[in-house]
């Protein structure tokens, strides 16, 4: 199974998509660990070299929140276009439907996750 097969298959499966997420997540649950280890680390050599740390620190975590982003709406996408499918159809879409909210309410959670980690990196990187 392809890449884009096996994205298709988690965004359908609501259990799938938020471990999928919780996952891809454990950059931001992990950020004041991170910062400290570098602090520490960086104590022995130099200040430059832990500004320049947290610089690549936060590249790494600017990529996970830009991949996550994707992640969600190519989820929404397909949701999306499986609800048109069950409304052609005739079938039930109730379930799909809130799935579909569930899943853009994630969009807002990533706002809060990247404002709470921007904060973070910059009250301890400095």
């Amino acid at each position: 199974m392809d890449d884009d097969a096996d994205t298709r298959a988690t965004c359908l499966n609501f259990q799938f998509f938020k471990l999928a997420l919780r996952d891809a997540r454990t950059i931001d649950d992990r950020i004041n660990t991170r910062i400290n280890g570098l602090r520490e680390r960086s104590s022995v050599s130099s200040p430059s070299d832990f500004r320049g740390k947290c610089q690549s620190l936060k590249q790494e975590l600017e990529a996970s929140e830009q991949s996550r982003q994707t992640f969600i709406n190519t989820c929404i996408a397909y949701v999306e276009e499986e609800v048109q499918k069950k409304r052609e159809q005739g079938q039930p879409v109730l379930v799909a439907e809130t799935e579909l909210r569930l899943m853009r309410s994630e969009l807002n959670v990533e706002q809060i996750l990247r404002d709470k980690s921007m904060r973070t990196f910059s009250d301890k990187c400095r």
